[in-house]
């Protein structure tokens, strides 16, 4: 039997508890594959692990080959030599903060996690970044994990592609299945994109169904404010949604998915994206490398949305290179 080393920060979190189990059970890496789960959190969260790991132990988890618990400390033991990093773990944005304040808490976060990344995991390391700002936290971290290639780092936006998806078939009264070719680009933000120009209904254009302009003014402002809804809703961030996108997107990338889903990657220039930031777009794997899935067109509408979005992102990455956890 195959196995898989796994680390994840924020082990203490709701996202992780159930993501937890996501890679526990075989969804992520394969129902032929062993785990070797490595969790880490700051040390005052360690006791409540603790009683995590005793519900993994009491689940009786065959494919759970290990468990260990590390502080953020340990980031020497957490990442030896592991194949697969869900960096969920960030600083939360706490009432009277500017985002400059939650760029510079997470910079020295992701800093030093992307550095412990290139001095002990396995070259050949995937690393899906979830804790917010996701995008430029992935930056951060990708810059400074020295000897694994950038094109290894992704930023999760697939839980904005699942957003978007099911309002649609909401609004088109279809199964959410009957909903394709709808992607996400630009920042994890409420500057994204959710690309209904391109997007099909039965095969059918989402644009020869419903209004362009209500797409414009109600879909899209909509899935922009989604997280804050849902924030509203329950009086926390999303969980059990972040984590079955996680769970969802480390399993495409791990199985090297053939269809394109989305995915936020250091830019190639694609859809006319800036060097140096980490951007959405569709993604997929062909021959065993990663791309971007450069086959739609944009209308000058959808252009100016997703260049706004590429606007924040260079913003953001010149706020982290002023606070000095970038390089210019």
């Amino acid at each position: 039997m195959k196995k898989v080393s796994v680390a994840l920060t924020g082990a203490g979190g709701q996202i992780a508890y159930h993501l937890i189990y996501s890679i526990s059970k075989g969804e992520v890496f394969g129902f032929d594959t062993q785990v070797d789960l490595r969790l880490v959190d700051i040390p005052e969260v360690l006791p409540k692990i603790e009683g995590l790991v005793m519900e993994l132990e009491d689940s009786r988890l065959t494919l759970l080959s290990s468990v260990s618990i590390h502080s953020d400390q340990q980031l020497d033991q957490a990442f030896q030599s592991i194949d697969f990093a869900f960096l969920v773990g960030a600083f939360p944005r706490l009432a009277g903060m500017e985002r400059k304040d939650l760029l510079e808490k997470n910079g020295l976060i992701f800093k030093t996690q992307g550095e412990a990344l290139g001095a002990y995991a396995k070259p050949s390391v995937q690393t899906l970044v979830v804790g917010n700002p996701c995008n430029t936290n992935c930056l951060i971290a990708l810059s400074h994990a020295k000897n694994i290639p950038s094109n290894q780092f992704y930023a999760m936006t697939l839980l904005d592609e699942f957003r978007a998806s099911y309002q649609l078939a909401k609004m088109c009264q279809v199964p959410v299945v009957d909903i394709t070719d709808l992607y996400i680009y630009g920042n994890h933000s409420a500057t994204q994109f959710p690309d209904f120009t391109n997007a099909r209904v039965k095969d059918q254009p989402i644009i020869s169904v419903l209004d362009q302009s209500g797409l414009e003014t109600t879909f899209v402002p909509m899935i922009q404010q989604r997280g804050a809804a849902v924030i509203k809703a329950r009086g926390s961030s999303s969980a059990a949604s972040a984590a079955r996108s996680a769970a969802e997107t480390a399993h495409k990338i791990w199985s090297q998915s053939s269809t394109p889903f989305s995915v936020a990657v250091v830019s190639s220039g694609c859809y006319d994206a800036p060097d140096g930031i980490v951007v959405s777009a569709p993604y997929y794997f062909k021959d065993g490398k990663g791309r971007v899935y450069d086959r739609f067109d944009h209308d000058a509408t959808a252009k100016a949305m997703i260049e706004k979005s590429y606007q924040e992102l260079l913003q953001e990455r010149e706020a982290v290179i002023a606070l000095g956890f970038l390089d210019e």
